[in-house]
């Protein structure tokens, strides 16, 4: 399954994440990072991020929005099985 808002695509394989995105991935993303503070996290050009979790490339790919030129360290059971594209 696919999540596109044109400028984001998200591919997950589990059914229940599909009302996640209802209001659009942006909109989820945002959620997500209130939950989880990451608007609170200082993060710089050149700065590496370790995700692991539950919710894996979705933190990423919201600091991503924030800061250009990060690397991104994700590692999980998910990982092989959803990934996020930027750009269309």
């Amino acid at each position: 399954m696919i999540a596109d808002d044109g400028i984001m695509k998200i591919w997950f394989c589990r059914p229940g994440r599909v009302l996640r995105y209802s209001q659009g991935i942006d909109a989820f993303l945002s959620r997500l990072a209130g939950d989880y503070m990451l608007d609170r996290v200082a993060i710089a050009p050149g700065d590496w991020i370790a995700d692991c979790g539950a919710n894996l490339s979705e933190a990423p790919a919201y600091l991503g929005k924030r800061c250009e030129d990060l690397h991104f360290n994700a590692f999980g059971v998910a990982t092989v099985h959803e990934r996020i594209i930027v750009g269309t």
